[in-house]
């Protein structure tokens, strides 16, 4: 059992000191830093505010709620202490440590009714194992890696008046959830949800003029520069990604984060005045 002296200094421990050891990229605002691709996100001491989610905590808070960490592994790595045992089963995802449900009754209608996703397609995505359910209802998006193995999942709530989004603890750092439309893809899309990658998928389907044959789609799940970074090297893509998210300040933030790093991209332009493609789905869909 850890003990309560070494679990607060996990929680004293300086976050963006940390980060930054880990190779995390944060600029340096005075005393205190900020994330590269989350703007709001701001490090000071043991301390996080991700000021456009109304979100704070401590060191352990963000490396269980944002990195995937469990407790046990957050208070190691902030430690690492030689009296803490290092967690290893907890360490390595595994789909077998979701409780999932045959019961798909909720997740069509959530997908179908509320953000319009063709039946057809939901099917295909349920019979080749990119879409599960747990016990909770929430639909499970498994997460691939090049070799065809599930290493995460990108979460995401049936409940139309509470949006819930998530990654499952323990996910591999710096995948996403993926479509493939070739066995080696040549192209990469990037989104901030697997449900935005889904509309686009479905929008290519019926309406939108984007090429998407010898591609791979991949949710960051938010903006993040790493699955960006690391998932065209895993996938061997040389083409520049594509970009794909929303047409708001975020968005517009993370495109010049990576101008400013002189990172190369093209971009598929989401039609105004649509925020996001499911958006933009589902005012093509009530049509």
């Amino acid at each position: 059992m850890i003990s309560k002296e070494l679990i607060k200094q996990a929680r004293q421990t300086d976050l963006a000191t940390f980060l930054i050891n880990k190779g995390y990229k944060l600029i340096r605002n005075g005393t205190r830093y900020r994330h590269s691709e989350h703007t709001s996100l701001v490090f000071t001491k043991n301390s996080y505010y991700w000021n456009s989610r109304a979100e704070s905590g401590n060191s352990i808070d963000y490396l269980v709620k944002h990195l995937g960490y469990s407790f046990n592994q957050a208070v190691y790595e902030l430690t690492k202490e030689k009296n803490t045992p290092k967690p290893t089963n907890l360490e390595c995802f595994n789909i077998d440590n979701i409780t999932l449900s045959n019961n798909y009754n909720r997740a069509f209608a959530y997908l179908s009714k509320t953000r319009y996703i063709d039946n057809n397609i939901i099917t295909q995505l349920k019979n080749n194992n990119h879409l599960f359910i747990d016990e909770r209802n929430n639909i499970v998006f498994p997460i691939y890696d090049e070799n065809n193995k599930i290493v995460g999942a990108e979460l995401q709530g049936t409940l139309t008046y509470k949006n819930f989004k998530g990654i499952s603890k323990n996910s591999k750092y710096g995948y996403g959830f993926n479509i493939k439309t070739s066995h080696q893809p040549k192209k990469a899309f990037f989104f901030e949800s697997a449900i935005d990658l889904i509309s686009f998928y479905q929008l290519c389907e019926y309406c939108f003029q984007a090429d998407i044959e010898d591609s791979i789609l991949i949710s960051m799940a938010g903006l993040k520069l790493n699955i960006i970074k690391h998932s065209l090297k895993a996938f061997k893509i040389d083409f520049k990604p594509i970009l794909c998210v929303d047409n708001d300040k975020a968005g517009q933030n993370f495109k010049q984060a990576l101008k400013n790093e002189n990172k190369a991209f093209k971009e598929e332009v989401l039609p105004q005045p649509f925020k996001d493609w499911n958006e933009y789905l589902i005012s093509i869909e009530k049509k």
